[in-house]
């Protein structure tokens, strides 16, 4: 294993250790470049046995995930969050629900977006 220097910041001093740097606290220094700590939390929803999941099954597992979020509402919020789909039509070919490829959904009202003329 290479070396890896890491910048504590919690110390506040600048050392080398062989050890992957574990505290959410610290940054790391490899090639170069200060990386972060992926601190991103991942939430995977699946069919039974891996099969594909019905468009029922994939609403019912957004739906648990709010529910498991819910008890954390008071303390934090998402910086954001990003869910890849891969859809299939029925023979199991991939299919793109949009040709932008994407849809950013904004689950807030503005100000603007409530005022009526």
């Amino acid at each position: 294993m290479t070396d890896l220097k890491f910048f504590d910041l919690s110390a506040g001093k600048i050392g080398v250790s062989d050890a992957i740097v574990s505290s959410a606290n610290q940054r790391t220094l490899q090639s170069g470049v200060m990386k972060k700590k992926n601190t991103s939390f991942k939430i995977k929803i699946r069919g039974k046995d891996d099969t594909p999941l019905s468009m029922t099954d994939l609403r019912q597992g957004l739906y648990e995930i709010a529910k498991r979020l819910e008890r954390y509402d008071k303390n934090y919020r998402a910086k954001w969050s990003t869910v890849f789909l891969t859809m299939i039509d029925e023979d199991g070919e991939e299919v793109i629900l949009d040709p932008k490829g994407e849809w950013t959904i904004r689950p807030y009202r503005t100000a603007a977006d409530e005022y009526e003329t």
